[in-house]
């Protein structure tokens, strides 16, 4: 994987996450009860191999 990016929203039933490749294709996404538990998921992702994360 080269770089991806992640975004954090407010959804109806928690906080939705959302991973981006470099080309702004959505790679990965989900759901989470919490905002930090939100983060906690889209930022594993890039303890997997992945060289540069961001927040958007």
């Amino acid at each position: 994987m080269g770089e991806l990016a992640y975004a954090i929203d407010p959804a109806d039933n928690g906080w939705r996450w959302r991973v981006f490749d470099f080309e702004g294709e959505l790679v990965a996404g989900g759901v989470e009860p919490s905002q930090a538990e939100a983060e906690s998921a889209a930022v594993a992702l890039f303890h997997d191999g992945v060289s540069t994360a961001a927040a958007i």
